[in-house]
């Protein structure tokens, strides 16, 4: 009697997982047609074709923000060094870190034009690393 449990059992267990495959196929190929027509209608197999199944490429609108990633304009770089520098000024020999917190940009935004203004030569700067700190240049 074991054996016919046991084999019931085995028949039982193949015959599910063909049924959750099945819907799990289905569920996918749903999905990644949704995704690519954006109605969920079947996707024409020659917007697909040779593409690798990508999306068609679609304009998009500029922004008026830069995302991450993305770079300042040369009109943003001179904002940021004309606020640095009146920061500074105001502030001087403080460190990037509190510089940042002093005018709200993060470190990685103050890098730039930091850079910029002691090759310019309008900031002095001592010390290394961490410990730079940032002076008006006289």
């Amino acid at each position: 009697m074991t054996d016919q449990v046991e084999a019931l059992l085995r028949e039982y267990t193949v015959k599910l997982r063909a049924v959750f495959r099945g819907q799990l196929e289905e569920d996918v190929t749903a999905a990644v047609r949704k995704a690519f027509s954006g109605t969920g209608a079947p996707a024409n197999r020659s917007d697909t074709a040779g593409k690798g199944m990508r999306p068609p490429k679609t304009k998009t609108p500029a922004r008026t923000k830069r995302g991450k990633g993305g770079k300042r304009s040369p009109e943003q770089m001179a904002k940021q060094a004309e606020r640095l520098l009146a920061y500074i000024s105001a502030n001087p020999g403080q460190r990037s870190e509190q510089i940042a917190e002093g005018t709200k940009f993060s470190t990685g935004e103050l890098a730039l034009p930091l850079r910029k203004l002691v090759a310019d030569k309008k900031l002095k700067s001592t010390g290394k690393a961490r410990g730079t700190m940032y002076t008006v240049a006289k």
